[in-house]
């Protein structure tokens, strides 16, 4: 084995510059040899010398090595190196921190960036099928099943995709819009699971839950806040608590109008360059929020109604929003809208021994088949199941269903927000040094 002497020569020289790395035993050398010939090993090694030698389990101290950390990294520790590397030269890993060159950098912010989205991207295929299956169920039961097997996908999954997030200094940096569309729809469909969890609780406990979070008396009307707690619970920004209050406030929420409500729904984004308005911040990024006003739901049919979308009920078919749910479950079918409120006069839990069947086709039937509970009526401002239709019924000219509103998935970032104009940067965390 002639090579071999050129071999030890070559590692020396290499391992020359790299202090921290211990000398590695001859036979690893001779066994790589072995394995794939002199000419493999003594291109591999002028490659990078490190890899090959350095003493095992492999660290971070060669290319290669690096290379394969962080093949072995989680998500969110995948999205954090992403992101460091993306805003600097530098890889802080498990065994060390570590300057990396213009040419590693440019191998490895692909690969971080493939990887982190390819999390997020498996996420919207595997949830694709079962969302259809929820959209085209042919009736309640059905699409409860539907609904129950979505979450029960979605579950296990979330917390690891809120973790990535968080890595990613708390925003949803995912460029794939089907993977956004698919993370926005499953926090939604915890916040109205969750919701609709609530109807086993005692209902007084969870009227001072969602008063107390708002500062607000156990007196108050406190629909708003209890559909906007369990956005918040699920990920919304706790900075648009008090944005849900009023139906007035909702409905400016969702179209962009806070000039009218300037003390509960804030207009101005800090977005690390600068100041600018909400509206404009959504835009440019590509995810507004949504809003279907009564012209678009009085059509009826195929309508883009989800769980946990917002939902103002207009009890009084006067034009005038009454009443603030969130969606549990859309027909496009019949266009009854189910939806969970609290403060609700809808249908509650029957108690053991007190459920009356209920007739078919009426509104409870059409409750409890998409609750998948025995249900009764007398809400009367608890937590309780509504059903509503969202086009006009008989010779009304309005429907109940006034109109519906959908977060942007930048809600659910973590973000820096005004009420009034600024002309400063925002201080920093009160944890940041």
């Amino acid at each position: 084995m002639r090579a071999l002497p050129v071999l030890r020569t070559e590692r020396k020289k290499s391992v020359r510059h790299v202090s921290c790395v211990a000398e590695p035993p001859v036979n690893a050398v001779l066994a790589l040899q072995r394995a794939a010939g002199n000419r493999a090993v003594a291109g591999i090694l002028a490659r990078d010398p490190l890899d090959v030698l350095a003493p095992q389990p492999p660290s971070s101290f060669s290319r290669g090595g690096r290379r394969r950390t962080l093949e072995a990294l989680g998500p969110a520790e995948t999205a954090a190196a992403w992101l460091q590397l993306r805003d600097g030269a530098g890889l802080d890993l498990p065994d060390g921190s570590f300057a990396i060159d213009a040419d590693e950098r440019a191998e490895l912010l692909p690969f971080l960036y493939e990887r982190k989205e390819a999390v997020f991207i498996d996420f919207a295929d595997g949830r694709r099928a079962l969302f259809a299956a929820m959209q085209a169920a042919a009736d309640p039961a059905a699409r409860l099943a539907a609904i129950q097997a979505l979450s029960a996908y979605d579950a296990p999954k979330l917390p690891e995709l809120i973790a990535m997030r968080n890595a990613m200094k708390g925003r949803w940096q995912v460029d794939d819009t089907d993977a956004r569309d698919a993370v926005l729809a499953a926090i939604q469909l915890q916040a109205a699971t969750d919701a609709q969890g609530e109807l086993l609780s005692d209902w007084k406990t969870v009227r001072d839950r969602v008063t107390k979070a708002t500062s607000m008396p156990v007196s108050s009307e406190w629909c708003g806040m209890f559909s906007g707690d369990h956005l918040i619970r699920a990920a919304l920004d706790s900075d648009f608590r008090f944005s849900f209050m009023h139906t007035h406030n909702v409905e400016a929420f969702f179209t962009y109008h806070p000039e009218k409500f300037p003390t509960r729904i804030p207009k101005w984004i800090w977005d690390d360059d600068g100041w600018q308005s909400v509206k404009e911040f959504h835009n440019a990024r590509g995810e507004p929020r949504r809003w279907l006003g009564h012209s678009e739901l009085s059509k009826g049919g195929e309508l883009d109604i989800q769980p946990g979308d917002m939902v103002l009920i207009d009890w009084n078919l006067d034009g005038d929003p009454d009443h603030i749910v969130l969606a549990t479950s859309y027909d496009p079918s019949t266009g009854h809208l189910v939806t969970i409120g609290g403060n609700d006069s809808g249908y509650v839990v029957a108690p053991p021994g007190k459920h009356k069947e209920a007739k078919e086709g009426s509104k409870r039937d059409v409750a409890e088949e998409a609750s998948g509970l025995e249900l009764t009526e007398g809400g009367g401002g608890k937590v309780a199941v509504g059903v509503n239709k969202v086009t006009p019924e008989g010779k009304a000219k309005r429907a109940a269903v006034y109109g519906v509103g959908r977060p942007s998935l930048l809600d659910l970032e973590e973000h820096t927000y005004a009420f009034k104009p600024q002309d400063k940067p925002p201080p920093p965390p009160k944890h940041a040094k």
